[in-house]
């Protein structure tokens, strides 16, 4: 059985010190992979927590984003107290919230 040069060409190499060389195609599919599970790992918030029918307490990127949302039908959330929360408490008919001012 005759050997397949494409094959070849597309394996990975091993040196002869047994550490793996990557192909130029190979290693720009390998960066290009990393980047795209790096910036799908960042999506999403910091912090979500439901707090009571409709209402959300998100932080986007850090914690001193902390706000109060209320979410609506189709996933969105509305804001209704902005940055920063600090401190929360709530029941059935209430939601009461310490805030700082948002650090711009």
């Amino acid at each position: 059985m005759p050997l397949d040069i494409k094959k070849i060409q597309n394996a990975v190499r091993i040196s002869v010190d047994n550490k793996v060389v990557l192909t130029d195609r190979q290693m720009a599919l390998f960066i290009a992979r990393a980047f795209l599970i790096t910036q799908m790992a960042s999506c999403g918030f910091v912090n979500d927590e439901k707090l009571i029918g409709p209402y959300r307490l998100v932080a986007v990127d850090v914690d001193q984003q902390m706000s109060i949302c209320y979410q609506i039908d189709n996933g969105d959330c509305v804001g209704r107290i902005p940055e920063t929360i600090f401190d929360l408490g709530w029941d059935q008919h209430y939601i009461v919230a310490k805030q700082h001012p948002a650090n711009n």
